[in-house]
This record gives structure tokens, C-alpha cells and sequence, in this order.
């Protein structure tokens, strides 16, 4: 809902189907952060003042402000910014996911990189029927970038290209040339990437309810002095209660007895 109401799911999917929420509960994390820096900014005022401040923090506006590029683009180009699937939204852009032979590939062309995205193009012998050296330095889209035509013969000719190759191969090469290139991952993809095995990130964590030893993930960042990981299963249905409302809260066996059998707990 908070992600709908600030308007983040608005612009994502297709544009003739209906939005769709994104992962990782944006909602959630955006006012998340905006609430932790308001305390410590409430914090600091306590300890100078010695007075306390009321914290509100709305998740509609939380997920509102981490929009704010989209949120300029009508008062300051006029354009309107809509879903557009595999492109940048807003009507005026450039396409940013491509079929590759096995999957999908985000591709974002910069202004900086059209020379050094010529070259990759020339190795591998695919045609351009004009320079993209003389696209250097241009706006990706709007007033001063290339001709509307070209970009879209540009996009056509890449997305014929990409979809004859390898998203791994796509991704490494990309990456070599210095663009701005990455693989979609699937779930499957992300428990058998090298990156992150090669990291470390995957973690077993024992199940003894299962008999069983499952995969999870891990730790986002690596801390030298403080590091962490799964040290356990998350908890069964019901597996705390008494850890938490006898030895926490104090209440006694036959209160957590009327509790479970009333279904309040």
C-alpha cells in the first residue's frame, strides 16, 4: 500500500497492464530510514536542549521522496512519467532491458560511453549505418540528443544483437568495455553466481525439526570488527511463548494457558 499510495508502483511494469510492487519492500525500507534519521536527528536536539521531539513519518511520503528524479521531470520538461516496461519511463529515454539467448540483460547507454560502445560493436562485426563516436558527449534523450529515428534503429539493432548471445558472456564483455551492463538474475541465478559464492554470501543453517540443512542468505555487507551470520532457524509457530510472555512479560503458565486456549496466542 505504501508503495502504491507514494506512487513507486506506478511506474513499474508494462504500460497497458496494471502496475506491479517491487521486491525488498521498498515501502518499508524507505521509511525505515527516513524515521532512523529523524531520531537521531531528534537525538542530538535532546542531548544540546535537553528537550525531547514527537517523530511523524509517513511511508507515502518516505516512498514519494526516493522518486524525486521522476517527481521533477513534469515542472521541469513538461513530461508526464509512465510505466514503459523494458524502458525508461517518462515517454522520452532510452530502452533499458534486452532479451539475451538465455534470459534478460540491463543495458543503460550513457553519454560518455558511446565510443567505447562503437568499439565493442565494431569486434564484433555487427553494422551501424552511422557513427556512434559522433553520439559522445550527447544527451540519452531530450533536447540535443540524437535523432529520435537513429536511437530507435540504434535499440532494434542492439536488441538483435543481445538476443544471439549469452547474458553471462553480454555482462563480462560489457563490463570490459566499461558500460554500464548487467544480468537480470533469477532466484537460480543469484544461488549459483560466482559473485556471491565467491564471497561468501550463502550460509547453511541447520534444521533439526527437518532433519535437514537449508540454504539462506547472508550477511548484505562484511564487518571486520563486528561480522554476522544466521546462527539459527527462525522460530516455529508458538516455539517462544514462553521465553517471551513468562520469562520476558511474567505472566504465569495458567495465563499462557487461558491465552492459547481463548486463540490469543
Amino acid at each position: 500500500i505504501g508503495m502504491a499510495a507514494g506512487g513507486l508502483m506506478y511506474l513499474c511494469g508494462d504500460r497497458d497492464r496494471p502496475p506491479v510492487r517491487v521486491t525488498a519492500e521498498q515501502g518499508n525500507a524507505q521509511v525505515a530510514i527516513h524515521a532512523a534519521v529523524a531520531m537521531m536527528v531528534a537525538h542530538w536536539q535532546r542531548e544540546q536542549t535537553g528537550r525531547g521531539a514527537h517523530v511523524d513519518v509517513s511511508m507515502q511520503e518516505a516512498v514519494s521522496w526516493a522518486l524525486a528524479n521522476n517527481r521533477l521531470n513534469w515542472p521541469v520538461t513538461g513530461v508526464i512519467t509512465h510505466r514503459a516496461g523494458g524502458g525508461r519511463a517518462g515517454g522520452a529515454g532510452s530502452r533499458l532491458v534486452y532479451a539475451a539467448q538465455d534470459g534478460f540483460i540491463g543495458f543503460m547507454r550513457r553519454p560518455e560511453h558511446h565510443i567505447n560502445l562503437k568499439r565493442w560493436l565494431d569486434a564484433e562485426g555487427v553494422i551501424l549505418p552511422f557513427d556512434l563516436e559522433d553520439w559522445q558527449g550527447l544527451p540519452v534523450s531530450g533536447e540535443g540528443a540524437p535523432p529520435p529515428e537513429q536511437v530507435a534503429l540504434l535499440e532494434s539493432i542492439l536488441a538483435g544483437y543481445f538476443a544471439t548471445r549469452p547474458k553471462g558472456e553480454l555482462y563480462r564483455e560489457g563490463q570490459g568495455y566499461g558500460l554500464v551492463l548487467a544480468e537480470v538474475s533469477t532466484p537460480a541465478d543469484l544461488v549459483t553466481s560466482a559473485h556471491l559464492s565467491e564471497r561468501r554470501f550463502w550460509q547453511s543453517v541447520a534444521h533439526d525439526e527437518l532433519g535437514d540443512t537449508l540454504t539462506y542468505p547472508g550477511a548484505p555487507f562484511k564487518m571486520t570488527a563486528t561480522p554476522w551470520r544466521p546462527e539459527r532457524r527462525p522460530p516455529l509457530r508458538g516455539e517462544h511463548n514462553i521465553a517471551v510472555y513468562s520469562d520476558e512479560l511474567g505472566l504465569s503458565r495458567a495465563e499462557i494457558g487461558l491465552l492459547t486456549a481463548v486463540g490469543a496466542i
